[in-house]
């Protein structure tokens, strides 16, 4: 799995993606499969006076809601608008995922299109049309989204295609 860390001034949004296979009978461990499924995905608040424990227990804790393995983590990319979180960040990821994190410079979102793009979809297909009123409101919305996000609605990167069937027809 990878994970994308995208840290704002007043937000934090944490996004886990597996890899898919695009060709039938194709191993998703192979370069040529890539991170877009999205498995999960959560917004925490940036605080600067968060300790690399208090980042560390908060990550762990939104995996394990969503039964997810920290161990399945084998990249961390990191996109930041504040610099005072990025040591913090690292020391997070190193301790708590073990895997240095690959940081993307400020202003560079050519280097970072997969987290740029599923931040622009996720904020305007789903979090812009939505008040939340409790955390289990936000969850099931957000899950039902990520469920037609994952399997409906099509995407550009596979011919305007929704990506389980091309999963499922890559697994058959």
């Amino acid at each position: 799995m990878l994970l994308v860390i995208d840290v704002g001034n007043t937000n934090t949004v944490l996004g886990v993606f597996e890899r898919v296979a695009h060709r039938p009978g194709e191993d998703v461990t192979t370069e040529t499969a890539r991170y877009e499924r999205l498995v999960a995905n959560w917004r925490v608040g940036s605080h600067l006076t968060r300790t690399v424990d208090e980042y560390g227990v908060i990550f762990r804790n939104l995996f394990a809601m969503d039964n997810l393995e920290v161990s399945g983590v084998h990249g961390i990319v990191i996109s930041s608008v504040v610099p005072p979180l990025d040591s913090v960040l690292r020391q997070v990821c190193e301790r708590y995922f073990n895997t240095k994190p690959l940081f993307i410079e400020p202003g560079s979102p050519w280097e970072n299109g997969y987290c740029e793009s599923f931040n622009g979809k996720l904020s305007d297909e789903c979090l812009n049309g939505e008040i939340f009123y409790s955390l289990r409101e936000a969850q099931v919305i957000i899950g039902m989204w990520r469920e037609h996000y994952n399997t409906v609605r099509p995407h550009s990167s596979l011919g305007y295609r929704p990506p389980a069937p091309l999963a499922r027809a890559a697994a058959a």
